[in-house]
């Protein structure tokens, strides 16, 4: 984990230079790729580090680039972001603190403007230090659960409301996790297969989606891409079980499960590499 960290800090590092370059002294990109995500786009960047693959942000009437790095999207850098802080904090260091690695990470999540990223890194801050205040297991397992539910509504109503986009991607966020619900009760145990899991998801999405060229055809769920791929028997075998086991090594591998689940639920990363990494992280440290 600690070279998944230092690459990560190192790009974190590297994608806010050239950010701040391009809002502060040159909006010029003459890197020109073509990308197909969701849709086929073109997506122009200033270094190798940094590209600008979405439109800007209206932030309190300002509008401001999201920090996309090397990535086709600014939620699937925060993810990568994310998780480099989670293990950083909750696996390297085993408390909060304030130092150039995770001051790097956070800022970088938060010129992401990813909403999942904001809410991680806030409910990363509250649950270490509830774990911090409290030598109970129990107690600190039902005070994680009470206040997961509120961290998240209030998050994304407050971010909503900063962001002009915000209502819009929360309800393209909200349509994927209903189009995922939906195609995943027709094939519940054994689900869909790897190549016709997006059709039957795409299928039940809302149709402006599907039938405008501007609109957004893509999947944002990873915990509903599981279970419309391999079904619920292969979502507990590859997802609950290995995440279930982890948490009872402690109550800061309770913490870290609990905020990648959330992270699951909102960013599709299930079957990557990155995936397989943490899973297999996960194995690991419960074996040995």
């Amino acid at each position: 984990m600690r070279t998944f960290r230092k690459i990560t800090v190192f790009f974190a590092v590297a994608s806010l230079i050239f950010h701040f370059i391009y809002i502060f002294l040159t909006n010029s990109l003459f890197i020109n790729l073509s990308i197909d995500w969701g849709r086929i786009k073109s997506i122009g960047g200033n270094s190798p580090f940094y590209f600008v693959a979405q439109q800007p942000i209206v932030f309190l009437g300002k509008l401001l680039p999201r920090n996309t790095g090397i990535f086709s999207e600014a939620p699937m850098y925060s993810l990568v972001l994310t998780l480099a802080l989670m293990s950083y904090l909750l696996i390297e260091r085993k408390k909060f603190i304030l130092d150039f690695t995770s001051i790097i990470l956070m800022i970088t999540i938060l010129t992401t403007t990813s909403t999942t990223g904001v809410i991680s890194v806030l409910m990363l801050y509250l649950f270490m230090n509830i774990s911090k205040t409290s030598n109970n297991y129990i107690a600190m397992f039902i005070s994680i659960l009470v206040i997961t539910p509120i961290v998240i509504y209030g998050g994304y109503n407050i971010i909503s409301a900063k962001f002009a986009q915000g209502i819009a991607s929360t309800s393209v966020r909200l349509d994927d996790i209903h189009a995922g619900y939906i195609s995943w009760l027709e094939k519940p145990i054994m689900g869909h297969g790897f190549q016709n899991s997006i059709l039957a998801i795409q299928s039940k999405m809302a149709i402006g989606r599907i039938i405008n060229l501007q609109g957004n055809s893509g999947f944002s769920s990873g915990i509903f891409s599981s279970l419309n791929e391999i079904g619920l028997v292969g979502t507990i075998i590859y997802v609950l079980i290995p995440l279930i086991v982890y948490s009872l090594l402690g109550k800061l591998r309770f913490i870290f499960v609990i905020i990648f689940f959330f992270i699951l639920i909102n960013t599709i990363f299930f079957g990557s590499y990155i995936y397989m990494l943490f899973i297999c992280m996960m194995i690991i440290e419960f074996y040995t």
